[in-house]
This record gives structure tokens, sequence and C-alpha cells, in this order.
């Protein structure tokens, strides 16, 4: 179990680390929409990221529920990110 446990560890430093990379981007992207008049929310790219990472989940066989439920909440975070960022910069 311990050495189960370790890998698990493992991968969810992996997870967080990755998860600190994608919101490192989030500044620019603000910058990019204040600069640009364009919403913070963009329903069409939500869709398009919701069904691409579906497909990618169940070709893995992993429950695409699952991972749509981890993207909207990242999807969730960056929006409200992008909204301190723009509100900040005004």
């Amino acid at each position: 179990m311990d050495k189960i446990r370790h890998k698990l560890n493992k991968i969810d430093r992996k997870i967080v680390k990755l998860v600190a990379k994608r919101v490192a981007l989030i500044p620019a992207i603000a910058e990019y929409k204040k600069k640009n008049n364009l919403p913070v929310h963009d329903s069409k790219r939500e869709k398009e990221i919701f069904e691409e990472k579906r497909k990618l989940a169940s070709d893995l066989n992993v429950n695409p529920d699952l991972v749509k439920d981890i993207f909207k909440r990242l999807i969730e975070e960056s929006y409200n990110i992008e909204e301190l960022i723009i509100k900040e910069k005004k």
C-alpha cells in the first residue's frame, strides 16, 4: 500500500504543478481580453474544451463526467482570476 500511495502522491504533485502552469497563463489571457474588449466568459470556448476533454477522457477510459467537472472548476477559477485582474487594471 505504501508504494501505491507514494506513486499517487507523485502523480498528485505533477497535477498540482500543471494546474499552477495553467493558472500562470491567465494574466496574459486577461490582458488580451481587456485590450481587445472581449468578455471574460466565452461559452463557445467552454463548449469546445468540454467536448475535447470528454472525448479524450473517454478514449483513455476515464469517466468523462469527472473530467468535465475538473475542467469546469478550472475554467471557473480562470474566470475569477481574469475578472480580478481586469478590475485591478481599470
